[in-house]
């Protein structure tokens, strides 16, 4: 009895699973919903259209206002987008409000010069975050945050050259 009742309980749940996946795909429609940024929207209707030979109903709706479900892509220049991951660990800004990492980034990379404020070390880590990004084979986001590194080690330079410090000495 408990083989016969085991053995009906996954029968059961293999039906269940058998019958969610008719509710997914159709033979003639497939629903999709997501973001699209407003100047990718020709791109990706003219490849949707050719994906699907033209057989598509494609509506597009501008996103709520102050929504929270909005997904964030920040756009900005090689420097600054360096400084993202130090944006996204506090808190990205909503789709409709400035973005500050242009503003900070400036800033995060002098006071970080001034912490540090060693020409030594901050040579040494230029020359290695250099060297990372030249022969190394690094993931994007690893990429970025090197890339932070080796900006911030020109401040860290300049600020131990002010201060007259050389290895600690």
């Amino acid at each position: 009895d408990v083989f016969k009742a085991h053995y009906e309980s996954l029968r059961n749940e293999s039906l269940r699973e058998t019958i969610k996946g008719n509710f997914l795909v159709s033979d003639t429609t497939t629903l999709i919903r997501g973001w699209v940024m407003k100047e990718d929207l020709e791109n990706f209707q003219k490849l949707v259209e050719k994906v699907t030979n033209g057989l598509v109903d494609i509506e597009f709706e501008d996103a709520p206002l102050h929504s929270l479900e909005v997904p964030i892509k920040l756009k900005n220049k090689r420097f600054v987008r360096a400084f993202e991951p130090i944006t996204n660990m506090y808190s990205q800004p909503r789709y409709d409000e400035l973005d500050p990492t242009p503003i900070f980034s400036v800033f995060y990379a002098m006071f970080f010069g001034m912490m540090l404020a060693d020409f030594g070390y901050g040579l040494v880590m230029g020359a290695a975050m250099l060297f990372a990004l030249k022969a190394l084979n690094l993931k994007p986001a690893t990429q970025d945050m090197v890339r932070l590194l080796l900006y911030v080690s020109v401040p860290t330079m300049l600020w131990g050259i002010i201060y007259g410090s050389f290895f600690g000495g």
